[in-house]
């Protein structure tokens, strides 16, 4: 490393964090649908979705963890994990 030149440091995140998250995030899309009668109703009755995402900072994307949706199949809208910057979601 050439002298002046800037290190940077970036901690593996422990599955166990990544875990631990990913349940943070569905408890709170439940909590949204279990306290909004609006909100519950939309999804039933296919009009809206409720998308829990988790976002990395460090390199702009977003990976959905939980989907709500109509129970319908053949109303759902599949979502793909795809970086927020640009044309994603």
């Amino acid at each position: 490393m050439a002298s002046g030149e800037a290190r940077t440091f970036r901690p593996a995140v422990p599955d166990i964090c990544r875990e631990i998250l990913a349940e943070h995030i569905e408890h709170t899309v439940d909590l949204l649908l279990e306290r909004s009668r609006v909100l519950a109703e939309a999804v039933a009755a296919g009009r809206t979705a409720v998308v829990g995402l988790s976002y990395r900072l460090a390199d702009d994307s977003a990976q959905p963890v939980a989907l709500r949706v109509d129970p319908d199949p053949s109303r759902v809208l599949v979502l793909s994990p795809a970086p927020i910057g640009g044309s994603g979601l």
